[in-house]
């Protein structure tokens, strides 16, 4: 992975640290010593980002998150960085949940460089692990109610391989099959084809977050989402070749 200086800004204080750093170990054995954590939903972080009903062309993430930080975290915050990663759960639960503001977002953040990428997972974090197995090819058609999104963590508890419930026996090659399989799933949602293959570094460079969460957005008029985990991408930003097929 070539030398870059990141910042991780999560939903949760607890889960999303843990998993970023079992992950980076894992993959590129580095420690993600930058990890802010806003401590609730996407939905509320976006009200600070809006004005007249739209995401704020000048909205600077740091800037914002800074006004309400500790010292450690305003010290954290005021620090420069070659990238910013947003990391977020869905959660079309929540009372502020407003699916254009959420759309506008997307769009907004997508580019790590400038004002940062953001990752939304369906419908929260834990699809991770919402898996028979690392083989389990039924991933690709998994969706979850739009009534049962509450109680989420506990169907994955329920559904989830034994396996793949302790993270901290993830290995390399545990999260380059979850790398892969999230992959695929995100390439047959954005494709007409609808085949689940891996995509090419051209088009992975391609892919609208926006675009997922618009797929997302038609199927639960429908009752259901997919379920996603897009956090699974990030991995593939840092170091593409490893996990993206060639023209």
């Amino acid at each position: 992975m070539r030398e870059r200086r990141v910042l991780f800004i999560v939903e949760g204080r607890v889960a999303e640290p843990r998993f970023l750093e079992r992950m980076m170990r894992s993959l590129f054995g580095v420690h993600p010593e930058n990890v802010y954590s806003y401590g609730t939903t996407v939905h509320k972080l976006l009200k600070e980002a809006t004005r007249h009903g739209e995401i704020d062309e000048y909205f600077d993430i740091k800037a914002a998150l800074m006004e309400h930080a500790n010292k450690d975290d305003a010290e954290r915050l005021s620090r420069k960085y070659t990238d910013v990663f947003l990391i977020f759960d869905m959660d079309p639960h929540d009372q502020n949940f407003d699916p254009e503001l959420l759309m506008a977002a997307l769009r907004y953040f997508d580019d790590p460089t400038d004002n940062g990428k953001m990752y939304i997972n369906y419908p929260m974090l834990e699809s991770y692990k919402h898996l028979s197995s690392l083989n389990d090819e039924e991933y690709m058609n998994r969706v979850v109610a739009n009534e049962d999104v509450r109680r989420y963590k506990e169907i994955v508890g329920k559904e989830g391989c034994a396996e793949l419930q302790d993270l901290s026996k993830y290995s390399s090659d545990t999260f380059e099959a979850l790398v892969r399989l999230n992959l695929r799933k995100t390439n047959m949602l954005l494709n007409p084809d609808g085949i689940p293959t891996i995509p090419t570094e051209e088009d992975f460079l391609g892919w609208d977050g926006s675009e997922v969460l618009r797929k997302q957005l038609k199927l639960m008029d429908k009752g259901y989402i997919h379920v996603l985990n897009t956090l699974m991408l990030n991995p593939v930003d840092f170091a593409p070749s490893r996990f993206l097929r060639k023209r």
